[in-house]
Formats: C-alpha cells, sequence, structure tokens
C-alpha cells in the first residue's frame, strides 16, 4: 500500500473480517476496528489533527475507494491580508 508523499497517508483496508488503518510506510497497523465506519471516522480524526494529512479507503480488492484530504488552516490564518 506504500505510496510516494509528504503527508502522512492513513491506509483503512478491510483484513478478513475487520477493518485495519495503517500508516503508509508501517509494518503494522495502528488500529482495529469491526466496522468500516468507524475505521475511517478514527482515520479521519487523526489526519486532521496531524494535518496536513490523507486518509484512503481501499476495497477488498485494493481498489481506491475513497479518499480525504485535511489541511492545516493554521498556516493559512497567518497570511491573510491585515484589514
Amino acid at each position: 500500500m506504500s505510496r510516494t508523499s509528504t503527508h502522512p497517508i492513513f491506509w483503512v483496508a478491510p483484513h478478513f473480517d475487520e477493518w485495519h488503518v495503517q500508516t503508509d510506510g508501517a509494518d503494522r497497523p495502528e488500529a482495529l476496528f469491526d466496522a468500516r465506519e468507524d475505521a475511517v471516522e478514527w482515520a479521519c480524526r487523526v489526519a486532521q489533527r496531524q494535518s496536513p494529512g490523507i486518509v484512503r479507503v481501499v476495497d477488498y480488492h485494493g481498489n481506491i475507494t475513497s479518499q480525504f484530504f485535511f489541511a492545516d488552516m493554521a498556516g493559512d490564518l497567518d497570511r491573510r491580508p491585515a484589514a
């Protein structure tokens, strides 16, 4: 599941009857969940806290079915023009 990126990528993928969340390049999953929705929600919360970050959800065939991008909004606030 490895891809080249400067932002952390969190992969949500099925593993038998569970869903795991694994950071790109990690040897083991960071978390396991019974439901896909719970895994996606957790991965999105973590990616948002560590923004910028990406969450990619794959199906049982390894196809990317969803992708979520999280940007660091704090940096944008610093670059607003002064009033």
